[in-house]
């Protein structure tokens, strides 16, 4: 069908959009935007919103990370605004994490964490959807990052404590994000016993290897 075929196209968007992220490519940004146009041309002829909301999410990153950031911005908020109003929560995470990261990388740093902390509240009440990891991981470390450690001992304490509904690979990242405090705040030795711990029970390579770079940094303060 034509929705089908559209939705194709964005997916086609979708997978140039990576490549961006992965190369700084100017082809791929430019070949994301030219499917990602066709894909939105048809959505807006078939009036289909969940393929508008996520063709203009690739659009609005590829544009933002090649020099058009206001355009690339309003594309994304757009895209936000669509999936709120269609009630289509993973594509409301995915504007969120892109939308948030975006301002926040080009200095806009209060409202590019708002943008994120209102997404893993959304995120957290449908439901911890595809994404919210990914969501939790931005949020830890701008909160990290810019200092905001209260707020990120409270997103700690939430998916660390008893019952916590959401997937198991949010308390591997939120416990790297306690023994990076604890690190940060003069005690290594906690932080290397915390690290050691996680890392018998991490289970992906990729896991492993995130963990591993983290106990090395610790090692080094220790010796």
């Amino acid at each position: 069908s034509c929705r089908e075929l559209a939705m194709a196209y964005s997916a086609l968007s979708h997978l140039y959009m990576f490549q961006i992220h992965e190369g700084g490519n100017d082809s791929a940004a430019a070949d994301c935007i030219a499917w990602g146009e066709r894909a939105l041309a048809m959505a807006e002829a078939l009036g289909d919103e969940q393929v508008r909301t996520h063709a203009l999410n690739n659009i609005g990153v590829a544009l933002a990370n090649f020099g058009q950031l206001e355009a690339g911005i309003e594309r994304l908020e757009l895209s936000l605004a669509i999936a709120l109003r269609a009630d289509l929560p993973v594509d409301v995470v995915r504007a969120y994490i892109n939308l948030g990261n975006k301002l926040y990388q080009h200095g806009r740093h209060e409202r590019g964490l708002e943008l994120l902390r209102e997404g893993w509240e959304y995120g957290s009440r449908h439901g911890y959807l595809r994404g919210t990891g990914k969501l939790l991981m931005s949020l830890c470390y701008i909160e990290y990052e810019t200092g905001a450690w209260e707020a990120l001992e409270r997103h700690i304490d939430e998916v660390l404590r008893p019952g916590y509904p959401g997937p198991a690979e949010h308390r591997v990242i939120v416990t790297q994000y306690r023994a990076l405090l604890l690190w940060a705040r003069g005690h290594a030795e906690e932080a290397r016993e915390l690290l050691e711990t996680l890392l018998k029970g991490a289970g992906d390579q990729e896991e492993c290897a995130g963990i591993e770079q983290l106990l090395l940094q610790v090692y080094r303060s220790l010796n």
